[in-house]
């Protein structure tokens, strides 16, 4: 795969998720128990595909349990161990890869045993580790939208379903800017990792997408790229 996008010319990101078996220590899933191993890992993934791969995203909303395990007072400092460990894997091998702070999954929710407030834990990774702006060149987001127009303010309404609280909106991405801002971090840019509207499907959790037509789905896109480029010039992958 890395070699027909590459002969296309194409730039290519990877997502770096799952650590096998032997790495989880007393952990059932999620990040390795040693920041190290990761370190190695990436190296080695950057020695590999070095000129190939231009950026790595170091792990996947790590916010959510079921993508990092136990969420507890230790997961913001140990999420920011983990960057770290990733960044100078890269680093040591390519320095011109762009090393991607993982997109926390946008949500309300503060139960532990299913995810954390997404902005909220932003912050608190922040605060864990005042130097994390060290090891990473731009924070990952996940705006979905979910049935909202990607120009609707926080707090409107749509559809049914979810709305009211600022993760349920595309501009979710804004609340990430003003942290980063708060924390120095206001010359780097946002990646958009993952975005995009759902339509009708029976898939658990994503019932809001019944109130979504493939028209407006079709329409969000769209939107979506012209108020990134109308208005959030920081916003700089889609």
């Amino acid at each position: 795969m890395v070699g027909d996008v590459s002969a296309a010319n194409l730039k290519l990101l990877l997502s770096i998720v799952q650590a096998p078996g032997w790495a989880l220590g007393d952990r059932e899933h999620g990040p390795p128990a040693n920041p190290l191993d990761f370190k190695d890992f990436m190296a080695a993934l950057a020695n590999r595909y070095y000129g190939r791969v231009q950026a790595y995203e170091i792990w996947n909303e790590t916010n959510f349990a079921r993508e990092w395990g136990v969420l507890d007072g230790n997961s913001y400092r140990a999420y920011g161990e983990l960057l770290k460990a990733g960044y100078e894997g890269v680093k040591g091998i390519d320095p011109e890869a762009t090393v991607v702070f993982g997109a926390p999954t946008p949500t309300g929710v503060a139960d532990p045993n299913i995810a954390m407030d997404d902005a909220v834990y932003l912050q608190r990774v922040y605060e864990a580790m005042p130097e994390i702006s060290q090891y990473y060149d731009a924070m990952g987001a996940h705006p979905p939208g979910y049935n909202n127009a990607p120009d609707q303010s926080f707090g409107t309404e749509r559809g049914q379903g979810w709305n009211g609280h600022n993760s349920f909106y595309f501009l979710r991405f804004t609340d990430y800017r003003s942290i980063m801002e708060q924390h120095g971090d206001g010359n780097k840019p946002i990646w958009f990792t993952e975005f995009g509207w759902s339509t009708a499907n029976q898939a658990e959790g994503y019932g809001y997408g019944s109130d979504n037509t493939e028209e407006d789905q079709a329409r969000f896109l769209l939107e979506a790229f012209e108020v990134v480029r109308r208005n959030y010039s920081y916003v700089t992958h889609m």
